[in-house]
């Protein structure tokens, strides 16, 4: 189990609140009052998934335990990577057994995701190509280029000083661009393609004012999994 997002919050949390502290004292308080907030959003979460998890448990519907499965997989993506890989296999059961051909194609996308993040690019790159990509919507079309690009990242900066990350780079950028052309410039995908392709050009002020100019913009809530994605390259 791996709590990646909230340690991270919980470190960066940590180092702001003791570096205004002046003595040991006040430092100790800042990270113990650090410590209990995260402590009480993990709790809150865990209860939430809990209920959703119950929710599971008691659908005999085929439609509803896909949708409560991909509920679970987005909430734990940001929360534990294991966890919603173990829901993303059992929609991709699911869906070879309905014999839904768009469903398999979009867990499979999932599935890409996840294995991609943790490193096990061959394979996550096997099964990206084996996507029907006929069964995808504009939308999904889109997300489907932003993986081939993010997994081309992913493996820049595994094969970093090697002569392998130039290209990789390269092709990140290349669908990068075709979100860029074909996105509703109002969407996140959109300005987070843009916004890291204007970074990757040493274009940081621009890059900066795109994310900032879409989050004053978007109704993001704070928390949610793509707020934290802006906020994250922000800082």
């Amino acid at each position: 189990m791996r709590y990646y997002f909230f340690w991270t919050l919980c470190s960066i949390t940590m180092l702001m609140t003791v570096s205004s502290c002046s003595s040991d004292d006040r430092e100790f308080k800042a990270l113990d009052d650090a410590l209990d907030r995260i402590d009480a959003i993990t709790t809150q979460k865990e209860n939430e998934l809990a209920s959703v998890r119950q929710m599971l448990n008691s659908a005999a519907d085929g439609n509803e335990r896909y949708a409560l499965n991909n509920k679970l997989y987005d909430e734990y993506m940001s929360f534990i990577y294991d966890s919603a890989a173990y829901y993303v296999e059992r929609n991709m059961e699911l869906s070879q057994k309905m014999g839904d051909g768009h469903r398999v194609a979009l867990s499979k996308m999932k599935k890409v995701n996840v294995m991609s993040v943790n490193g096990l690019f061959p394979e996550a790159t096997e099964l990206l190509n084996s996507v029907d990509t006929t069964v995808l919507t504009k939308q999904e079309m889109l997300e489907y280029y932003d993986l081939h690009g993010n997994l081309d990242l992913h493996k820049a900066e595994y094969y970093d000083d090697t002569p392998y990350r130039v290209a990789y780079i390269q092709s990140t950028i290349a669908y990068r661009k075709k979100i860029i052309a074909s996105a509703d410039k109002n969407s996140f995908i959109y300005n987070v393609a843009l916004a890291t392709n204007l970074a990757e050009e040493v274009k940081t002020r621009e890059a900066i004012e795109v994310l900032e100019g879409y989050l004053n913009r978007s109704q993001l809530k704070s928390g949610s999994r793509y707020y934290s994605i802006v906020t994250n390259i922000l800082a």
